[in-house]
């Protein structure tokens, strides 16, 4: 179930994927950045109940965490958790959010 057959070889580009690019070079906004990345790496370190409040499926909701996201959908698992901020539109309100992801 956790093994998938993967063609090395195919090389066409994917446009629906990009590659966010932080500039470190900046000290101030280093630190800020690597602050907000300790935030969501902190909150992948809780104890599973601190995690659970916040675990969900529903993809109406703005806030959730969630682990193998697309067990029904593909024959292989693809096993990671996941928290996802919705932020169409609007981002969400911080009240929903995990205290470190704020």
């Amino acid at each position: 179930m956790f093994h998938v057959n993967v063609d090395l070889t195919d090389t066409s580009p994917n446009n629906d994927f990009t590659i966010p690019i932080v500039d470190l070079r900046d000290k101030v906004r280093r630190v800020e950045v690597v602050d907000k990345v300790r935030g969501i790496r902190g909150f992948h370190e809780k104890n599973g109940e601190q995690r659970k409040r916040f675990y969900s499926r529903d993809n109406e909701k703005r806030v959730r965490y969630f682990s193998n996201g697309k067990l029904f959908r593909y024959m292989a698992a693809n096993w990671r958790d996941n928290i996802v901020f919705v932020a169409n539109s609007e981002p969400p309100n911080s009240a929903e959010m995990p205290p470190l992801c704020r």
